[in-house]
């Protein structure tokens, strides 16, 4: 099973690289995150992200999340997204409502998550812009700690129909230091509708407390 996780890492990494030569613009995405276990089924959680465009070296905006999540079900869990976004161009309000579905097998090891959301960026002053993204994600649980995964999902612009907005590629790892503390690393491949490729690399803090 290692030799085809590694062969299957192998051939995303040949993926990324073999992409690489197309990229436009390279980005980053920091973020720091407090979230609060109410119970065991609701979670809550505050996030701060910082944006970096043009090759990381020119701030573009700061965003505010707050998040909630509910587990109606073991294999399913309903989340609702509130975002704000003020820096270098018009300040904005994010809105997105996800289902996500879990198919766990191999004894857990492996996790297959399926999530489909719906978006609305409201700006003052023009129009709502819709989206509906469907994403599609491998985990494979390496260890107690370690949590490896995949995921590709695309956004379809709602606009008297559905339009091809972005696709989203990324493969990254999580590393839970304890129950209160983790990492997040993401390395992700956009392509947009104006045929541009842009390569963002994330990070992420989270620190959990409550039950």
């Amino acid at each position: 099973m290692r030799r085809n996780i590694a062969l299957v890492l192998l051939g995303l990494l040949s993926f990324f690289s073999s992409n690489a030569q197309f990229i436009d613009d390279w980005e980053a995405r920091p973020s720091v995150s407090i979230a609060y276990q109410v119970n065991k089924k609701l979670e809550v959680e505050a996030t701060y992200y910082l944006y970096l465009i043009d090759n990381l070296s020119r701030f573009e905006k700061s965003l505010f999340s707050g998040e909630l999540e509910y587990e109606f079900a073991p294999w399913a869990v309903a989340g609702l997204d509130y975002r704000y976004g003020t820096g270098s161009g018009v300040d904005y309000h994010d809105l997105r409502y996800s289902i996500e579905f879990a198919h766990p097998w191999k004894s857990g090891k492996w996790i297959l998550v399926y999530r489909p959301t719906f978006q609305q960026k409201i700006k003052i002053g023009v129009d709502t812009d819709n989206y509906l993204r469907n994403k599609l994600e491998l985990n494979f649980l390496l260890n107690p700690k370690v949590n490896l995964f995949i995921f590709t999902e695309n956004y379809q612009l709602i606009d008297r129909g559905l339009s091809f907005n972005t696709q989203k590629n990324a493969i990254g790892g999580i590393y839970s230091i304890n129950r209160r503390h983790k990492l997040e690393l993401q390395f992700t491949l956009k392509n947009k509708r104006d045929h541009k490729n842009y390569a963002r690399l994330e990070t992420a803090y989270v620190f959990k407390f409550g039950q």
